[in-house]
């Protein structure tokens, strides 16, 4: 096997701007994880939340703490709106962005 052409290969799909979607690079890339064995889909990689995101988080809990649904439901929807969501969870709360 030609590992460094291969290596090469998967660096230009990676630089690709126009012709492939990301989840198609994606999609190819963990293809060739499979034959490297670097188990890329194992990394995880942790996201930065930006102060305003973790003051309404916090904002949010007072709110259910308090019952207050309505204002829990608002804060939810300007957290989806700086591009995160929230999902409840018995152990707290999970964040994702999206």
């Amino acid at each position: 096997m030609n590992t460094p052409e291969a290596l090469s290969l998967m660096w230009k799909l990676i630089r690709e701007e126009k012709e492939i979607s990301n989840k198609d690079k994606l999609d190819i890339i963990l293809g060739f994880d499979k034959v490297f064995g670097l188990r890329l889909n194992e990394i995880k990689v942790k996201e930065e939340v930006p102060a305003e995101v973790q003051r309404l988080i916090a904002e949010r809990e007072e709110a259910r703490k308090d019952k207050d649904y309505k204002k829990s439901d608002e804060l939810r929807k300007k957290i989806k709106q700086l591009g995160f969501d929230l999902q409840d969870a018995k152990d707290g709360v999970k964040l994702r962005k999206v």
